[in-house]
């Protein structure tokens, strides 16, 4: 889901709330209110989608071709500096 959409949804929110002040009832109020909790669940399920794919793109690019992370990179590069600093 596209963070605009999140936007959108916590805007829809924010105007339910406010439409639940000038509610003719308090079960309208309550009814508003309710949904505007349900909408802003819904915004913040969005948003967790978003940093979700946000993190499974830094992961995969990260890996190499063969499937290796930087961090396996690194431990190679920290073992291959440790023998080359032993052999001084």
């Amino acid at each position: 889901m596209a963070r605009r959409d999140a936007e959108e949804i916590r805007s829809q929110a924010f105007r339910l709330l406010d439409q639940s002040h000038a509610a003719d009832s308090p079960v309208d109020a309550d009814a508003m209110r309710q949904e505007a909790a349900v909408m802003a669940s819904l915004a913040i399920a969005a948003e967790m989608g978003d940093l979700r794919d946000a993190v499974i793109k830094v992961a995969s690019a990260l890996e190499d071709f063969d499937g290796h992370g930087a961090g396996v990179h690194l431990h190679y590069i920290s073992d291959y500096l440790e023998k080359i600093a032993d052999r001084r």
